[in-house]
C-alpha cells in the first residue's frame, strides 16, 4: 500500500492539532507559561542578589571616624592594633583600617602582619610599617614629628614620598615644605610619653632631660650640674619622684626656675 493510500484511509478531520502537539513540545522543554514565570521570577532573585551584595561591598566601604575630644582616648581597630589618640585628635579609614589617616597626633601599637602594611597618612607626613609602635605628631602647623617606641617604620613626606627608614629608640622631624624628614640629632621616644606613661633616657645631657621633663609637666627646670648624663625609665605619674630619683643617682640639685618647690601632687598638665 502506498503511503499517501494509507494517509488517506487512516486521517479523520480534526484529528491533527498542531497547536495542542506544539505547547506538548513546549511543556517538554520547559517552555511553558509556568516556566516562563519561574525563569522571570530567578532572573529577578539574581539581580537582587547582586544588588545587595554590590550595596554589602559599598557599605563596607563607608568611612570611620574617630576622634578624641577633650581627653586622651584609646581605641581598638579591627585588625587587633590600638591607637591613642591625644586631644582634639582623629583617625579615620574607609574598609580596611590598615589604611589610616590622621589629624592632630597618636601613638600607634600595630599589629604584625607581613601580607599587609599598616600605613597612616597625615598632611604632611606619612608612615608605613609592618608591625610597631610609633607616634606621629601633626599637630603644629611648622612641621610633623615621629618618634619610635618599638620594631622599624618608613617614614617620609606625604608630597613626595621621599622618606627613611627609623628603628625603635630613633626620631625624625619634618620641616613644612621639606621634601623629606630629618633624623633627629638627639632622639627622643619621649614625646609619645603622654601615651605610654613611660619616660626613658639614654645617655641623656641632663639639659635634654629637664627639657623634656619640663615640657610635659608645663614647668622650667634648672639643675646644679648639667653636665651630668642620665640612663633611666620613669614612670609619668609624678614628676616630684622623678626629681627625687634624679637627685639621689646623680647627686646633683634639680629647682624650678621661678624658685618654688616642686610640689607632690604636680602633675602632667597641672
Amino acid at each position: 500500500m502506498r503511503r499517501s493510500d494509507f494517509v488517506y484511509k487512516h486521517y479523520r478531520p480534526g484529528r491533527l492539532d498542531t497547536q495542542a502537539a506544539l505547547r506538548k513540545v513546549r511543556a517538554r522543554c520547559g517552555l511553558d507559561g509556568r516556566s516562563r514565570r519561574w525563569r522571570w521570577v530567578a532572573v529577578a532573585a539574581s539581580l537582587l542578589l547582586m544588588v545587595s551584595v554590590g550595596g554589602w561591598f559599598l557599605a563596607d566601604e563607608r568611612e570611620t571616624v574617630i576622634r578624641a575630644a577633650g581627653s586622651v582616648r584609646r581605641v581598638s581597630l579591627p585588625d587587633g592594633s590600638r591607637v591613642t589618640l591625644s586631644p582634639h585628635s582623629e583617625v579615620s579609614y574607609s574598609g580596611d583600617c590598615r589604611q589610616l589617616a590622621m589629624r592632630g597626633k597618636a601613638y600607634f601599637e600595630v599589629r604584625h602582619d607581613s601580607l599587609r602594611p599598616f600605613t597612616v597618612t597625615g598632611s604632611r607626613g606619612m608612615i608605613t610599617v609592618l608591625g610597631t609602635k610609633f607616634m606621629l605628631d601633626e599637630s603644629r602647623a611648622d612641621r610633623s614629628q615621629v618618634c619610635i617606641t618599638g620594631g622599624a617604620v618608613f617614614y617620609a613626606a606625604t608630597a613626595t614620598r621621599h622618606g627613611i627608614v627609623l628603628r625603635q629608640g630613633q626620631s625624625a622631624t619634618l620641616p613644612a615644605h621639606a621634601d623629606r624628614p630629618v633624623p633627629d640629632a638627639e632622639p627622643d621616644v619621649n614625646g609619645a610619653a603622654w601615651a605610654t606613661g613611660q619616660f626613658r633616657f639614654v645617655n641623656a645631657s641632663m639639659r635634654h632631660v629637664l627639657h623634656v621633663l619640663g615640657d610635659y609637666y608645663h614647668v622650667r627646670l634648672t639643675c646644679s650640674d648639667e653636665s651630668r648624663r642620665l640612663t633611666a625609665d620613669f614612670s609619668t605619674a609624678s614628676l616630684p619622684a622623678i626629681i627625687r630619683l634624679i637627685e639621689e643617682s646623680l647627686d646633683v640639685e634639680v629647682r624650678r626656675v621661678d624658685g618654688r618647690e616642686v610640689q607632690s601632687g604636680e602633675r602632667a598638665g597641672e
